[in-house]
């Protein structure tokens, strides 16, 4: 699936990086996909955005599961899970009741 959403946007499919590290006993895995740029090409770092936010969208509706989401990835998580975002705003209140630990990045 990532490798034909980069092809449509016209990423090469070789220079994707790609990290697979097998969990509990092969019986799940925790995939890691980088698509590299050149960060000072404004058109380039627009069109991995791009990439990015629809390989996202793509594998959560597919299952995947991010458990460290933030950046641009941040919305696309949370918008789909409700109670979780809710939970997390409930806990970080608990641990960080005045917000000076990365105020207004939780969950937004």
């Amino acid at each position: 699936m990532v490798q034909a959403i980069a092809s449509r946007h016209g990423y090469p499919i070789s220079d994707i990086g790609m990290y697979i590290q097998p969990m509990e006993h092969n019986r799940a895995c925790r995939p890691e996909f980088n698509f590299f740029y050149d960060p000072g090409n404004e058109q380039e770092k627009q069109a991995i955005r791009s990439l990015y936010q629809e390989t996202a969208k793509l594998l959560l509706q597919e299952g995947a599961v991010f458990t460290r989401p933030y950046g641009d990835l941040a919305p696309i998580v949370y918008e789909r899970t409700a109670s979780y975002a809710t939970h997390l705003k409930r806990l970080k209140k608990v641990f960080d009741p005045n917000n000076i630990m990365n105020p207004s990045n939780l969950c937004f």
